[in-house]
């Protein structure tokens, strides 16, 4: 003899005492409605649907945060090739300036030995000008390069090693 719960055996009174014989063509159609219109198994399908929908939540929920964590690398990754780039610019604008204060020096030397023109000497005065520019522009984006980088890791950019080749 079969044993049935207390589910199965009020899907199967419902079925019997409930639908019309005209709507129910078949004892499969009068459980399905029986299971359908049932409270208690209804209660169970909206907790089903609920925890479904709570897990899709999480799932969304991981996916932003793994996106999240993923945009600050890129932001600590990004921030720290600047700062050894814009480094690195300074230090070549730097070079640059000496290079200029010396071809300056010389022009003046060729200038009052009678070799050079006075526009030689000024132009060469124009190019340092511009050598200084260069180097206090590069001076400035590497401060914000720095700041840039103390907003994104916390602290100051010391002893940065190269970039991996």
């Amino acid at each position: 003899m079969k044993h049935f719960t207390g589910a199965v055996i009020s899907v199967l009174l419902a079925a019997l005492a409930g639908a019309a014989p005209a709507l129910a063509d078949t004892m499969e159609t009068a459980l399905t409605r029986a299971y359908l219109s049932n409270p208690q198994l209804n209660v169970r399908r909206e907790r089903l649907a609920l925890c479904a929908a709570e897990s899709q939540v999480l799932r969304r929920l991981c996916e932003a945060y793994r996106i999240l964590d993923q945009a600050v690398l890129l932001q600590a990754a990004t921030s720290y090739m600047d700062h050894l780039r814009d480094s690195a610019i300074v230090e070549i604008q730097k070079s640059n300036v000496r290079v200029l204060e010396q071809t300056l020096k010389q022009t003046q030397d060729r200038f009052d030995a009678g070799q050079v023109t006075r526009t030689d000497v000024t132009q060469s005065e124009a190019g340092l000008a511009a050598g200084k520019m260069r180097e206090l522009t590069t001076e400035a984006n590497l401060a914000a390069a720095r700041a840039n980088f103390r907003r994104i890791i916390g602290n100051e950019p010391q002893h940065l090693a190269p970039a991996p080749g």
